[in-house]
């Protein structure tokens, strides 16, 4: 039986992207998903960046539906938001740490980093890395020549690519 998984993915300016990536490696991997924490950022004004944080009840909304969908129980005190700094990795490095140290006794934790912005990506990223956590990326080919497909149609005719790095670090011995 596979362990349960928690799922932790970064969230940028494009909620779908977290929500397509979601959608599809837990349906091509079969995820047993348990818990969803979305890693996010505040606004800085004082620096003129606007923050992820605002994307968190729409995606929340978004991964319920997509988790009935595919059959998975998640309700909605099963998706967290940790806030994050967004322009330091080691911030998202240790989020994900300290997640990793509170439930990876009998869970296994994958880490997409699709959403994300640069460097909340590379810190999950260098996390999974270091840890040998599954780690996907999430990326659409030629989205114009797709702009009118639904998730669906995409994801039934591989229009996509998931990319499994994981998997490319193992065939590289990279861990």
């Amino acid at each position: 039986m596979k362990k349960k998984v928690i799922y932790v993915t970064t969230v940028g300016d494009t909620p779908l992207a977290v929500t397509n990536s979601f959608w599809c490696s837990v349906r091509d991997d079969k995820l047993p998903v348990y818990k969803v924490f979305l890693l996010c950022s505040r606004d800085d004004e004082r620096r003129g960046i606007k923050g992820t944080f605002k994307h968190f009840r729409e995606l929340r909304e978004s991964l319920l539906r997509v988790a009935e969908r595919l059959g998975l129980p998640l309700s909605k005190e099963d998706i967290s938001c940790i806030i994050v700094e967004e322009e330091n990795p080691i911030s998202v490095y240790s989020s994900i740490k300290e997640i990793y140290l509170k439930w990876s006794d009998g869970y296994e934790l994958c880490v997409d980093i699709t959403g994300g912005r640069k460097t909340m990506s590379s810190g999950a990223l260098l996390f999974a890395r270091d840890y040998g956590a599954r780690c996907y990326y999430f990326w659409l080919f030629d989205p114009r020549r797709n702009r009118d497909k639904s998730l669906d149609q995409m994801a039934e005719n591989r229009d996509y690519e998931l990319v499994r790095v994981h998997e490319i670090w193992k065939g590289k011995n990279l861990l």
